[in-house]
């Protein structure tokens, strides 16, 4: 028996609305997994914040729409929200929880997809939503990357904070919850 009782994951509020609203991604792509529980296992799914969309830079001596002249050497970068509408108020908080039944390896051979080295086809049902040119970013110099299938998927009501998780900070990727840190959080 181990004191591990879950996992917490980062998810961005794009892929957080893929999988909890629309429902289409099943496939979550990482480069690690937890090696320590036990499958099926549950990853607590903290959604990110939403960096924006970029949409306008304005340099020194560009005119702006009040009719000034932007002066500042440092350049003014006009963003947008890059969140989804079903995520506004969602995001740096724990949103819901997801059971992963099985990992799977993914990799790219000849530009083909391939999940546990057999070509990836629609019928396998395993969607990760990303483009090719977003997996293969990802994928860098590694020969594969995991993916967690989700089997179950969970929106709370109410979004929670870390802090009832036990944390004070969320992970870069995912990490390992102990059962103590749960007993609040999984009502």
């Amino acid at each position: 028996m181990t004191d591990k009782e879950g996992v917490i994951i980062s998810i961005s509020p794009k892929w957080c609305d893929m999988i909890f609203t629309f429902k289409e991604k099943n496939l979550e792509i990482r480069k690690t997994f937890p090696k320590a529980l036990e499958l099926p296992f549950t990853a607590y799914v903290y959604c990110t914040a939403d960096r924006g969309k970029v949409v306008e830079v304005i340099h020194k001596g560009d005119g702006l729409y009040n009719g000034y002249v932007h002066e500042s050497d440092t350049p003014i970068f006009i963003k947008i929200p890059d969140a989804p509408a079903h995520m506004f108020g969602k995001t740096q908080k724990v949103i819901g929880r997801i059971t992963v039944d099985r990992i799977v390896k993914v990799s790219r051979k000849s530009g083909k997809a391939l999940i546990d080295g057999r070509e990836h086809t629609a019928e396998d049902g395993l969607y990760t939503c990303l483009t090719v040119r977003e997996f293969e970013k990802y994928l860098g110099d590694k020969d594969f990357l995991y993916g967690w299938h989700i089997a179950e998927v969970e929106q709370f009501r109410e979004p929670r904070e870390l802090s009832e998780f036990g944390l004070k900070r969320p992970p870069q990727s995912w990490q390992y919850l102990a059962a103590h840190s749960l007993k609040g959080a999984s009502q």
